[in-house]
């Protein structure tokens, strides 16, 4: 469960314009992360610096319904306002 991790994904599903900026994850350590968990055995793992995991750990305890709304604030917004 990789958090933003610095690859080319963002800009395949024309997400530039988001908010992770320079601060993402590098892809061979989360490469590298994933695959130490497979070889130990975990089912998951989330990859990731320490603040990748604390956001997920925090977001497990989150309402759903409050995900949402802090999602939908944060979303682009095409030329006539609306929101994607």
């Amino acid at each position: 469960m990789p958090g933003a991790t610095d690859s080319d994904f963002h800009a395949r599903a024309g997400m530039n314009n988001t908010a992770f900026g320079p601060g993402m994850n590098s892809r061979k350590g989360v490469a590298r992360q994933g695959f130490l968990a497979m070889m130990d055995g975990r089912a998951e793992v989330v990859g990731g610096d320490a603040a990748t995991r604390r956001t997920a750990l925090k977001h497990r305890f989150m309402p759903e319904t409050l995900k949402a709304s802090r999602h939908a604030r944060m979303a682009p917004t095409t030329t006539s306002g609306q929101r994607f």
